[in-house]
């Protein structure tokens, strides 16, 4: 449990370094004069005190604002050069269907809690485990109902603590998964998207305009979306995160899509309401970047259309690699992950993408 990043109400997650998995615990007096942090791994354990050497002045702020630089520069330190060590498992060691927490718990845990838990050898589990199936909403973490969107849908078969839980202590007003979706409403009004297509003679310029319905477009829990697909496929670097609120526009300049097909707008807002706008595209005989990605220590770039030969480039214009053979690649240092990349042959240029992680 204390090695569980997810677990811990820390906002700076220090659990995990370079295979190594830190079990970490602070700690503060009651009269907030000492702060302490103290954990281990399976090779060495540490501990740390900050405060006033008299004891006269109180501490103030999160303790392991204090804490954890010390405790944590001294364990990378110690560990940089070792091989990580695997705990040991007990003989015996049981893993079965525990109590799931779903409402925030603290400043940097993350929810819902893992379905199932680790228990004794000798634990015998006296709840009934059931095969009932409930649906939760995973915006408000309670029962979905029939107001609650498809994709703030999730069917579990543990949604009643008291039922499927080995945890004994379930059943004493811990459980809150009775009570049902309280974020969407039959009478919310759903975000609005407008898609506007045109065609610049080698391909589609396409500009997209989002507006909030009831909820915002974009929250912390859940960024907002705007998605571009091709009969349901989305399209290169067609998918943008949302951090405004209210209205949101996008643009794709010289899409030239391989097939013909109905290209497709989606909005989804911060509780996972969604809209589509559709309209109907051909197919481009000219210069289309299939993909841009990085496989081992190679950056290896495909794309169809075109005559000759084609050049890649980088979105700065310098060149990256060129080929007459619909793909070529290139050793690190030219480009990286996340550089924007377009194709190139004599006076047809494709779109930009997004040169990501392979296979």
């Amino acid at each position: 449990m204390l090695s569980d990043p997810k677990a811990s109400y820390m906002s700076s997650k220090i659990h995990n370094y370079k295979g190594h998995k830190f079990s970490v615990k602070t700690g503060t007096t009651n009269d907030s004069k000492d702060g302490w942090m103290m954990g281990y791994s399976t090779q060495y354990a540490a501990g740390v005190w900050v405060g006033y050497h008299t004891r006269r002045i109180e501490m103030r702020g999160f303790m392991e604002n204090m804490t954890s630089p010390i405790w944590n520069g001294f364990m990378k330190r110690a560990h940089d050069t070792l091989q990580p060590e695997e705990r040991a498992r007990p003989a015996g060691l049981q893993t079965l269907p525990a109590y799931i927490v779903r409402t925030h718990v603290g400043v940097g845990s993350v929810e819902p809690s893992p379905e199932k838990d680790l228990f004794p050898s000798w634990y015998k589990n006296t709840n009934k485990q059931g095969t009932a199936k409930k649906t939760i909403d995973i915006v408000s973490n309670k029962l979905a109902t029939d107001c609650t969107p498809e994709r703030a849908r999730k069917e579990n078969t543990d949604s009643s603590a008291d039922t499927f839980s080995t945890d004994k202590f379930v059943g004493l007003g811990g459980a809150n998964t009775s009570e049902n979706d309280d974020v969407h409403k039959c009478d919310d009004s759903k975000p609005t998207i407008t898609l506007s297509v045109s065609s610049n003679g080698d391909g589609y310029d396409i500009s997209v305009s989002a507006a909030r319905g009831t909820n915002p477009l974009s929250s912390e829990k859940f960024k907002g979306q705007i998605i571009l697909s091709l009969d349901g496929q989305t399209i290169p670097g067609g998918e943008y995160s949302l951090t405004e609120s209210d209205t949101a526009t996008r643009t794709y300049s010289n899409y030239k899509p391989a097939t013909s097909g109905t290209l497709t707008a989606t909005i989804v807002d911060s509780v996972l309401y969604a809209t589509a706008d559709s309209k109907t595209v051909n197919a481009s005989s000219g210069l289309q970047m299939s993909s841009a990605k990085k496989i081992g220590s190679n950056y290896v770039f495909t794309w169809i259309g075109g005559t000759g030969t084609v050049t890649i480039y980088k979105s700065n214009g310098i060149s990256v690699c060129s080929s007459g053979a619909g793909t070529c690649s290139v050793g690190g240092g030219t480009v990286t992950v996340g550089d924007s990349v377009y194709a190139k042959s004599g006076a047809s240029t494709s779109s930009n993408i997004t040169i990501t992680s392979g296979p």
